[in-house]
């Protein structure tokens, strides 16, 4: 007993420590374990407050900085709330972003000379409802509209900015609609005329009829044709004894000097080759618009009409309606709440931030000023950092030794371990099944090769039948009907006596090579066939001896003798009677067994069988 309590007091002294020491470490874990968990929902919560704020203000910030900009360019307070409200409107009614509504206002106060503030919302509104009904940006539609101020700049000034930008909207849904035109291709067919209509001055209507048609048919290089076809216009009429001039001296309207042309060559010019030539000649290049338009004047007409006679942007709001996006609407309609309240929380929010900014932006200043301090501070926080980290060490080392020793473990290690083995079988069993497979092709192939030999077997004895069949075929031929009939009984005879002697010999191997391994049985004992039949003359090719010998063999030596009186019977009975007698005898004799010991039921039963 003395030793065991020796024993004892020494292992409980000597673990003690250890289980101390492991005992703090298990608590410093869990404490930095729920640290850490408390940092984590903390950050989390602020990560989620944080972007839950700018979610809301988000929308708010971007309308300011997009007015904020326009304020920059001069527009006043009143004219930016206008534009904010119609943003808001515009985006909810037709699916699209509010801001990008306020920031077109940018380029359109930038490429027009001379638009108001009070002008410049219903301008703003009719390029982006140009660019919702043609599915284009708010930023190329204002770029447009601008370009198109630019080319008419006259005709805008007596019409009023407003009332142009409308109509210039609708013109423009016209276009896309009826021609497949983008604004894009408008605009450099309108450059690529070089301005020439509004030199003579047409009016845009006709101008954007005329070049949507050849559009049609001659691509970018109807601008060029119709830019040639205006310069050369009074000349080539003048040759032809025509003039394109109205009463008040202005150049007539295209369906005008079409209708003239129709006069006098007719109302189509199609295989004239005659007109076609003076027309060359008159216009030049510019003819190759008379070509084009000549059969189409009442399209023409019908385009120009339409496009004069717009009130507003009816055009323009009916396809832009139908483009709008329900799922786009709605988002429209939680960003234009977002940026109404953002709004209004903005001018209250910007003081805090700008006091927050200012205390950080003091203590830089603290930070640049005393390097000492923001070394120590460095430190402090460097601490904190390597004391969370040791923490985060503890926690991960403690949580591995929990899950190294957890059944779940032991169960994954387990299933680890079955799913190898089954892997390594299955490889085994590969390699086994492709062994397999190729002892079973080897096996086919002697399968194969024994089918073959009794197809050719069987092929042998087609082969002999209809060899036989031939045979008593050409018998008849040679004979008469009377000699045939004689004949009959042999020939068949022989035929098929021969054929099933052959038979019997082609089956004598096999015959032998089953009854050789019967032999093999105990009290099994039959003879195996020695002497194999031959076919008999004339059968299955056996060649038949000379028909007409000289001699002929006799079963009594070659000599002629008598039966005698009784018959070939009474000879027979005479040599069974003298026939030799056989006797067959055996003595059993007599059989002792000595043994000390008595016999066993098997033993017994052995002896039998050895002396059976």
């Amino acid at each position: 007993m003395k030793q065991l309590d020796f024993t004892l007091s020494l292992i409980d002294k000597m673990t003690r420590p250890l289980k101390q020491a492991q005992s703090a470490v298990g608590n410093f874990a869990e404490k930095s374990q729920a640290n850490f968990k408390q940092i984590g929902i903390g950050a989390a919560a602020i990560w989620a407050v944080t972007q839950s704020i700018k979610a809301m203000l988000g929308p708010a910030y971007e309308m300011q900085h997009a007015l904020d900009e326009l304020s920059l360019r001069g527009v006043d307070n009143n004219a930016l709330n206008k534009l904010a409200s119609d943003a808001n409107r515009f985006s909810i009614r037709y699916g699209k972003n509010a801001v990008e509504f306020v920031a077109s206002a940018a380029t359109i106060k930038g490429s027009i000379a001379g638009l108001t503030n009070d002008e410049l919302p219903r301008y703003v509104i009719a390029a982006n409802t140009l660019a919702a009904a043609t599915k284009t940006s708010a930023e190329e539609a204002g770029g447009y509209m601008g370009a198109m101020y630019n080319q008419f700049k006259s005709t805008a000034d007596k019409m009023g900015k407003v009332q142009f930008a409308e109509k210039l909207a609708d013109q423009g849904a016209y276009m896309v609609k009826t021609f497949g035109m983008d604004m894009a291709t408008i605009q450099d067919m309108l450059v690529g005329s070089k301005g020439e209509g509004s030199n003579y001055g047409i009016g845009m209507d006709e101008q954007f009829a005329v070049l949507g048609e050849l559009n049609r048919t001659m691509g970018s290089e109807g601008a060029g044709a119709y830019e040639q076809f205006l310069k050369t216009a009074q000349a080539g009429a003048k040759s032809l004894g025509l003039s394109f001039t109205d009463a008040s001296g202005k150049m007539m309207s295209m369906p005008d000097m079409l209708e003239k042309l129709q006069g006098k060559y007719g109302k189509t010019i199609e295989g004239n080759i005659k007109a076609q030539a003076e027309l060359d000649k008159a216009f030049g290049e510019g003819a190759n618009v008379i070509k084009q338009l000549y059969d189409n004047v009442g399209d023409l007409r019908k385009n120009m009409d339409a496009m004069g006679n717009a009130q507003g942007m009816k055009h323009a709001t009916d396809m832009a309606n139908k483009m709008a996006d329900p799922w786009q609407r709605l988002i429209a309609i939680w960003n234009a709440i977002n940026t109404t309240i953002g709004r209004t929380l903005i001018p209250v929010l910007n003081p805090v931030l700008a006091k927050v900014a200012a205390i950080g932006e003091k203590f830089a200043r603290w930070a640049d000023m005393f390097p000492n301090i923001s070394r120590w501070i460095g430190y402090i926080a460097l601490g904190l950092l390597s004391l969370a980290a040791v923490g985060a060490v503890i926690t991960v080392i403690t949580g591995l030794f929990t899950l190294l020793t957890s059944p779940i473990l032991l169960i994954i290690a387990a299933l680890a371990i079955l799913a190898w083995a089954v892997y390594d079988q299955y490889l085994y069993w590969s390699w086994a099944f492709s062994e397999i497979g190729k002892d079973l092709t080897a096996l086919w192939g002697q399968i194969v090769g024994v089918w073959d030999s009794v197809t050719a077997y069987f092929s042998g004895v087609w082969a002999s039948i209809m060899l036989g069949w031939e045979m008593v075929v050409n018998f008849f031929a040679g004979l008469s009907p009377l000699a045939a009939f004689e004949g009959f009984a042999d020939a068949i005879t022989g035929v098929f006596s021969g054929l099933w002697d052959y038979l019997k010999s082609a089956f004598n191997d096999t015959y032998n090579w089953i009854v050789d391994k019967l032999n093999y049985l105990p009290g099994v004992n039959i003879a195996i066939k020695s002497d194999a039949p031959t076919l008999p003359p004339g059968a299955l090719g056996n060649p038949v001896p000379n028909s007409n010998p000289t001699t002929s063999p006799m079963l009594t030596g070659g000599q002629a003798k008598t039966v005698g009186q009784g018959g070939i019977g009474r000879q027979l009975g005479q040599a069974n009677n003298n026939s030799k007698k056989v006797e067959n005898n055996q003595n059993i004799g007599r059989m002792e067994f000595n043994v000390t010991t008595p016999l066993s039921p098997q033993q017994l039963q052995e002896y039998q069988e050895l002396y059976g």
